[in-house]
């Protein structure tokens, strides 16, 4: 029973709410794997307070001002200014994921999620 009452004990402690979660720390100018997705909300501004378009992603808030350049299978996909964020719960938040803004909903459902590498640039790319 007590066996029972520890394992518990540290599963819950172990148990963290997206909100609570610390977000990933990423180094400048050194490459990562990420996952990338992709959203097409044209009726809201950015968190920044500017109007989504090509070259704007969503990632962690602590990188805004930073460039994000992004390669899959090696081929550049573009360079993105971190200037929206998105949910705890889909990871953008925390930078576990990174989401690039796209004109149409058609093309981010053809995106859909990969598996990218990028790394990240201070200023405006």
């Amino acid at each position: 029973l007590l066996t029972v009452a520890l394992l518990s004990a540290l599963l819950i402690s172990d148990t963290v709410s997206a909100e609570d979660r610390q977000p990933v720390q990423y180094e400048e100018n050194t490459l990562y794997e990420i996952e990338v997705t992709a959203y097409c909300d044209n009726a809201q501004l950015c968190s920044t307070g500017c109007k989504p378009r090509e070259g704007i992603a969503a990632f962690s808030p602590e990188y805004y001002g930073y460039t994000a350049t992004v390669y899959y299978d090696n081929e550049l996909v573009g360079i993105f200014e971190i200037k929206d964020t998105g949910s705890y719960s889909s990871g953008v938040r925390t930078g576990e994921v990174l989401d690039i803004w796209m004109p149409t909903r058609d093309e981010c459902l053809e995106w859909g999620r990969k598996k990218c590498t990028f790394y990240l640039t201070k200023g405006v790319g």
